[in-house]
C-alpha cells in the first residue's frame, strides 16, 4: 500500500496538474481528456504505477516507484521547488497539545497525522 497521494506525480490531481487532459483520461474522469501520445513518457508513469498498486512486496514496491520519479529526473514535468504545502494553523491559548511540524495531506485527512483525541481545552 502506498501511504501517499501519488497524483502530483501521476498527472491526475485536478487543482493544479502538469498534464490535465492525459490525466483525465487515465482516470477517466468527467472533465476534458486526452489520449496521450504512444511514446509520451506519461505512459512510462502510469505503466510503473499499475505495478507499485500491486505489487505485494514492499522493498520491490518501493523500488519501482522510486523508478517512476526516475521518468520525471529524466524527462522533467514536475518542478518540486518547496515541498508540501504550508497549512499554518491558529489555535487559541486555551487549545491544548497541539504540536508544530506536521504537513497537510488530502489523503490522509490532515488531522488523522496529528492525534486529535490528545487535545485538550483549558484556561487562556
Amino acid at each position: 500500500m502506498v501511504k501517499a497521494d501519488p497524483g502530483r506525480w501521476l498527472g491526475t490531481i485536478t487543482d493544479g496538474p502538469w498534464a490535465p487532459t492525459y490525466g483525465n483520461w487515465y482516470a477517466k474522469a468527467p472533465f476534458k481528456q486526452e489520449e496521450p501520445p504512444a511514446d509520451h513518457p506519461i505512459r512510462k508513469i502510469w505503466d510503473l504505477w499499475d505495478r507499485v498498486q500491486v505489487e505485494p512486496d514492499e522493498a520491490r514496491r518501493n523500488a519501482l516507484f522510486q523508478e517512476l520519479l526516475g521518468v520525471h529526473k529524466a524527462a522533467p514535468m514536475v518542478i518540486g521547488v518547496v515541498g508540501e504545502i504550508v497549512a499554518p494553523q491558529i489555535a487559541s491559548n486555551a487549545f491544548g497539545n497541539t504540536i508544530a511540524g506536521y504537513i497537510a495531506d488530502d489523503t490522509l485527512r490532515d488531522y488523522g497525522l496529528i492525534s486529535p483525541q490528545q487535545f485538550y481545552l483549558g484556561r487562556a
